[in-house]
């Protein structure tokens, strides 16, 4: 495996554990509020801190699949 692509595939790791992550410390609260008003601005209100765009997306992937739930 070349290193740009081990590299990469490493990248695309961490963005998936770091989405997990979020999800999995998101309170009660918050997953019910997301699921009554499914607005992707709401993530960064609930996790307090700044996603990349990988991140934000790979989120919205597992919170969709999570809770059945399409996210605006």
């Amino acid at each position: 495996m070349s290193k740009a692509f081990q590299s990469e595939d490493n990248e695309e790791t961490e963005t998936k554990k770091e989405a997990e992550e979020i999800l999995e410390n998101l309170t009660d609260e918050a997953i019910e509020e997301l699921c009554e008003n499914p607005d992707v601005t709401l993530i960064q209100c609930f996790t307090n801190e700044e996603l990349t765009d990988e991140v934000e997306e790979e989120f919205i992937i597992l919170f969709e699949k999570e809770y059945d739930v399409e996210l605006e």
